[in-house]
């Protein structure tokens, strides 16, 4: 039976384990560049969570007052009118707010994954040179024989 931890890694996105791979390799270098690109991918990893998080919250926080909304109408009929308006404009400014939230908090993630994305180049950039200083340039693979039975391949 897996674990929590089990759980949360298959729920990962590709984008995810691709950044959590490079993250793992970078732990084989004692470089101090290997540390501030580390560095720098999980603090990026975790603005994005945090940007996640306040989302979801203020989708509650507008679902919740949706429900105050509808509320409202059956609870203040009986009740005086002028308190049920002042409800509802707080409700509605508390739902406004949070939209504008919402949409200011998703041009800060796509700025934080376009960041994630750069600093992930960066990262592949070095493994791939501290690949090539420890095992030699790698060749390009040699070519495949031309087969002249083979329709797709072209006859030389």
């Amino acid at each position: 039976m897996p674990g929590a931890n089990g759980i949360a890694k298959t729920m990962m996105s590709e984008r995810h384990k691709h950044t959590e791979f490079l993250k793992h390799c970078l732990r084989y270098d004692g470089n101090s560049d290997r540390l501030g690109l580390h560095d720098k991918l999980s603090r990026i990893q975790h603005e994005m969570l945090v940007v996640k998080r306040a989302v979801w919250l203020l989708t509650i926080i507008i679902l919740l007052a949706v429900v105050g909304l509808i509320c409202s109408e059956t609870v203040f009929k009986s009740f005086l009118s002028n308190s049920q308006q002042l409800v509802e404009n707080l409700l509605y400014a508390l739902i406004a707010g949070a939209l504008i939230s919402i949409v200011a908090f998703m041009g800060l993630w796509i700025l934080f994954r376009g960041k994630l994305h750069r600093r992930r180049e960066e990262s592949r950039q070095f493994l791939t040179r501290l690949l090539a200083a420890r095992l030699g340039n790698a060749s390009p693979p040699p070519a495949p024989p031309a087969n002249p039975q083979n329709p797709r391949l072209p006859r030389g």
